[in-house]
């Protein structure tokens, strides 16, 4: 399963729809609580986060904190993620974002090389992320 964390809707929703259109099993969150609960319940194959998003809790200002909070939690220390951003990134958010072995796409993206990303990221794990088609 793809667990995509973004808080603008169209985006979630056209990745989900396109995704799972293309043989994965998707799964979509809004903010970092809730990919937090749904990391807990059923952990992804791969994960694509948006790295600018508000947390309406205010415990984690950006995809950037879950990211980094992921990555403390020794069950998804390797999981593979994909930061999304429109936005150009400061040299502070590259060097983490380096650091904790993300690969980032920016808005808009070409969704073809999103999947073709996500397939090669995930082929090797065994797991049902990889399109069956």
């Amino acid at each position: 399963m793809i667990l995509i964390v973004d808080d603008e809707p169209g985006i979630r929703e056209t990745l989900r729809r396109f995704l799972s259109q293309r043989g994965f099993e998707v799964s979509t969150a809004a903010n970092a609580a809730a990919a937090l609960l749904m990391l807990q319940q059923a952990p992804p194959v791969a994960m694509i986060l948006d790295i600018r998003m508000p947390d309406p809790a205010g415990r984690m200002r950006s995809g950037l904190d879950l990211l980094r909070f992921i990555r403390a939690q020794s069950a998804f220390a390797a999981l593979p993620v994909v930061v999304l951003t429109g936005h150009l990134l400061s040299g502070e958010e590259e060097a983490a974002l380096h650091a904790h072995h993300a690969h980032v796409f920016y808005k808009p993206l070409e969704l073809h090389l999103l999947a073709d990303h996500l397939t090669a990221m995930t082929a090797s794990d065994g797991g049902d992320a990889v399109p069956t088609d």
